[in-house]
Order: C-alpha cells, then structure tokens, then sequence
C-alpha cells in the first residue's frame, strides 16, 4: 500500500488557490513499488495557508502519469473518497500499461497543483499457469507458441515427439480444441512448428525442420496447403522462423539462414522478397521474429535480427526507417533479441535478459522477466499480450507459461 499526505495550501481570494508545495518533501510514507492489478491508497490532506485543515468544495483529483511523452498517452484516474471535510483517500490500481516509472500528480478543477510529483514505480510480479492446468497436455509443454485471438490466447505447443497441440488460454483455463496433423507423402510428419501467425481465419505455421510454411483452418485445425523448399531461389527457405500476417493481408515470412524476408499472399502464392545479408540499412543478420503495425496509411514491419542485436524498422518493401538499440548490457539494450509482439502502441522484445517494451517509435518503456533468464539459452521462447492487457510469457525450461 502507498501511504502519502500530500500538503495543499489554500489561500484567499473569491477562487481558491493553491500555493506551489514540494510534494516530496510532504511525502510521510511512500512504498516506492506499487504492484500491478493491486490497488494502492494515496491520503491527501488539504491545509490552509496558517497550516490548519480545511474544507473545500472543489473537485481534487489524483492521477498517475508517465514520465515521458509518448510512453502512455493516457493517464490513470484514482477513485477520490472524502474521509472527512479536509482529508481524502485516492485508490488506484495500476495496470499492464501503467508499468514503470510513473508521476503522481494532484489537480484540483483540472489544474495541477504545480510542477512537483511523487516518484512512484510501478511492477508486476509474474503468475505461471498452475501445474494441473497444463495436464491438459499430457503435463508435456515443449515450447509454446503464443498469439492473442480476441479475448484469449491461442498456444501452439512444439514438440519433437508429439504432433503440435492447439491450445486456448483465457486467464487460468485452459482447453485443448484439436491437435494439428500434417501428412507427407501419405504419412504421418512429426515435424516441430517453430513459429505462428494468425489472419483470415487461417493458422500459418513455420516449420523450419522441412522448410515450408503451413497453413491450417484456425477454427478446426484442418490442413489448407504448404509452400517452400529447402534452398535460396525465391519461395525457398533456409531455416524459416518468426512469421506474422499484417494489415495489408500479407505474410510476412523471416527465411532466417538465407537473411530475408520473403512475402506470400493468404494462399501462400509467393510475391517478393527483400534483404540480404549485412549489418547496414535494410540489411538483416539472422531475422529471427517479424511484427507489422500501420502508420499512415502504409504498414510498418519490425524485424528482430538475432546477430545484429537489434530490431530493424521497415517498410513493407525492406525500405529502411529506424533501428531500435543495438547490442551492450544497458537495460534497453538488446542482446539476441527473439519475439516480438506489438499491442496498441507498444513493441514487446524478448531477448537473452528477458522482455523488454519500447513505444513504436524506439522510445525505451521498461524491462521486465529477468528472472526467467538466469537459466537456459533463449529462455523466453512464446510472447504475447491479451486484448486485456496480460502479457503471456512462454519459459522453456519450465515448461512454463507466465502472466504478467
């Protein structure tokens, strides 16, 4: 709980004013961290100027903001309650987007007091799925692709011995609707999917083992069609990974030992190609993961390149727009950056440290998992975010996967 009695100084006159007060220096108790999904209280006390509490009918408000512009355009409200004529309770409770370093300001009629806030952080300890919620698999969970389907999570399990297992996800339950079978020449394939993309109610699966790309019924797992090769002609793939399906109805591949992104219609028809191999604009080492957003009019890719140690930022066409940080041990720095996912405005990028969330533009937001890196090589190995705000974070060597 944060415990804060913020001094407001009322002075005369037929609108009531507010002297200019350094809010830190009024701070009695503060716990620094606040807790995300948990609600907090902030005690605000209103004095006038001879130091006596007092009475006002004025409508004061608390509101936690960012720091930076451009981090969250929105602020988030407390619920006010008065307690006595002089004393109030906000409550807060933080969440997902309000992440990070945040400034908790008083406004009264939609002023701001003054210039001064209190420093608050705001974190969110991670919540694995329970153990009985992954019998549903057989307690066997080999590294879990993740994408967000409306108001749930759809998984695809990988697995060398079992064929790819579609699972649902909304908060703690879990359902199993198919599993997915995929014959070649006439047989059974037991093949590891590696990667998935979600669009025109169709499943896009890269399997880098074979490489192709694979297209499945998203309602019932029904197989559609494939496409590639073992090779570096066009349509031919060299290890195929991170795939996304963007807003112009494209897909967009990462045919990652070949360092290009190649892209294919809906049907998987192929259309063109671009990147070659290079640590300059438009050049990628390793693309690994792929996510699209739009900015006027025209689509946006981020592309993670592994051995670049960056996300590169380009147009639809491989045209250059920015790089977002590059390697070293900084917290926004990138050390083999992985999956990326994009929700509303902002870029989440696991790496080898854990997941690290930059506005759209490369702005640095926060870091967060670390803990979930201190084992394992590519610890983090599914990334999501719910259309509610939850981060859902595959660990391998769990065979976990964590809420945030």
């Amino acid at each position: 709980m944060v415990s804060v009695e913020t001094v407001l100084a009322k002075l005369g006159g037929d609108l009531p004013e507010y002297a200019t007060i350094d809010l830190k220096q009024s701070v009695i108790q503060v716990k620094k961290e606040v807790e995300v999904n948990t609600t907090a209280h902030v005690y605000v006390t209103l004095r006038d100027s001879a130091g006596f509490p007092c009475s006002v009918e004025q409508n004061l408000s608390v509101k936690i903001v960012p720091f930076a512009s451009g981090t969250d355009a929105t602020p988030l409200a407390a619920e006010v309650t008065p307690l006595s004529s002089s004393r109030y309770l906000a409550r807060f409770t933080p969440t997902l987007h309000t992440r990070g370093r945040r400034k908790l300001i008083v406004e009264v009629n939609g002023e701001r007091i003054n210039d001064d806030f209190i420093a608050i952080l705001v974190q969110c300890p991670p919540q694995h799925l329970r153990d009985h919620e992954m019998e549903t698999i057989d307690n066997i969970v080999h590294r879990g692709c993740l994408k967000s389907v409306g108001n749930h999570v759809f998984c695809l399990t990988r697995s060398e011995r079992k064929e790819p297992q579609a699972m649902y996800i909304d908060g703690g339950t879990v359902t199993t609707p198919y599993t997915l079978k995929l014959l070649l020449h006439g047989r059974p394939q037991i093949w590891s999917p590696d990667e998935i993309a979600i669009g025109n109610n169709s499943l896009y699966v890269s399997d880098p083992h074979n490489s192709k790309v694979h297209r499945f019924n998203l309602s019932d797992g029904t197989y559609i069609a494939s496409t590639g090769s073992k090779g570096s002609k066009e349509g031919q793939f060299d290890r195929p990974n991170g795939l996304c399906f963007a807003q112009d109805n494209y897909l967009y591949v990462c045919d990652s030992e070949n360092h290009r992104i190649q892209v294919f219609d809906q049907d998987l028809s192929f259309c063109r190609t671009f990147g070659e191999l290079g640590t300059e604009r438009s050049c990628f080492l390793w693309p690994s993961n792929v996510a699209s957003s739009s900015e006027g009019g025209r689509v946006l890719l981020y592309v993670s390149e592994l051995y670049n140690h960056r996300v590169q930022c380009v147009t639809s066409t491989g045209d250059h727009i920015r790089f977002i940080e590059g390697s070293g041990t900084r917290e926004r720095q990138l050390s083999r950056p992985n999956i990326l996912h994009i929700h509303i405005s902002h870029l989440y990028v696991s790496d080898d440290r854990g997941v690290v969330v930059f506005n759209l533009s490369g702005e640095f937001v926060t870091r967060f998992a670390t803990e979930l890196c201190k084992v394992g090589i590519y610890p983090i190995e599914g990334l999501t975010v719910s259309s509610d705000g939850f981060v859902y974070v595959y660990h391998s060597p769990q065979n976990r996967i964590y809420l945030y």
